[in-house]
């Protein structure tokens, strides 16, 4: 069958359902579902609309072999470009930063904070091996913002090592860690459910740092969650109400920091 959108692993449109009601009889039913496309990024005239068909944050090697089984094509967009070149070190580095987030898992399940510091570490380790190559990928005379790019297909190893730094209580470390996610999803998936994923992780990270006792600006908690509920708007529409309502309990801890802000502002 025909798609309406042709893929891109750096889509400028973000796909979503959304199902309404209709009314028969005096009587409201489901309708069906009726699919929502908004502009990623900003549209050129005569631009082709993409969206990605795959999980996106893959290596390169892993995204082209589901491409070919599952649709019968390999990808030649410009992300894939920017990557190719390195495909090779880049699945080395994914299976070593795959033992390491592994190794996190381990940790976590065994309860015994102490393992986590050298997880931590090997996490670094792996994560500064994929810095220096996404370095070379920039260097190899790739568009701006290409180091970024390149390291987007690595965004869960970011992950792992930010829920690694906020199992010990680092919060300012594992906030960082999460601004990196935030800004890989930027620049390979922007406006899309992972973008907004990882800013709310950010909110609820910084919202812990507060409720612990560290130091918290209540215009930068506010600032980050402003940025997140636009990436809900721009993924999803709706509105403010609509995004308290679909995060829900989520957002709990968020409020309680900053009625724990204003207390500490007033006294």
């Amino acid at each position: 069958a025909a798609s309406i959108f042709d893929h891109s692993c750096r889509g400028n449109v973000v796909v979503t359902y959304c199902q309404t009601t209709r009314t028969a009889d005096g009587a409201q039913d489901l309708a069906p579902w009726i699919l929502v496309a908004r502009a990623a990024a900003r549209v050129r005239a005569g631009e082709e609309l993409c969206h990605t068909y795959v999980y996106p944050f893959e290596t390169v090697g892993e995204r082209q072999d589901r491409l070919g089984s599952a649709y019968g094509f390999q990808c030649e967009c410009e992300r894939c470009s920017v990557e190719a070149p390195l495909a090779r070190q880049a699945k080395a580095a994914a299976d070593d930063l795959d033992r390491a987030v592994a190794a996190f898992g381990e940790a976590r399940k065994a309860g015994r904070p102490g393992a986590m510091v050298p997880v931590i570490s090997n996490l670094h380790e792996a994560l500064g091996r994929i810095a220096t190559l996404s370095r070379r990928a920039a260097a190899a005379g790739a568009p701006d913002g290409a180091p970024d790019l390149w390291r987007a297909q690595f965004v869960w190893g970011y992950h792992g090592l930010a829920m690694a730094l906020e199992h010990l209580g680092r919060f300012d470390e594992a906030a960082e860690a999460y601004r990196t996610c935030v800004e890989l999803i930027v620049a390979a998936a922007p406006s899309s459910g992972y973008e907004l994923k990882y800013r709310v992780m950010l909110v609820q990270c910084l919202a812990r740092r507060a409720l612990a006792g560290g130091a918290v600006k209540r215009e930068e908690l506010e600032d980050v969650l402003r940025k997140a509920e636009d990436a809900h708007g721009r993924c999803y529409g709706g509105g403010g109400r609509h995004f308290v309502t679909r995060l829900g309990r989520r957002l709990e801890e968020v409020y309680r920091a900053l009625r724990t802000q204003s207390i500490r502002r007033a006294g």
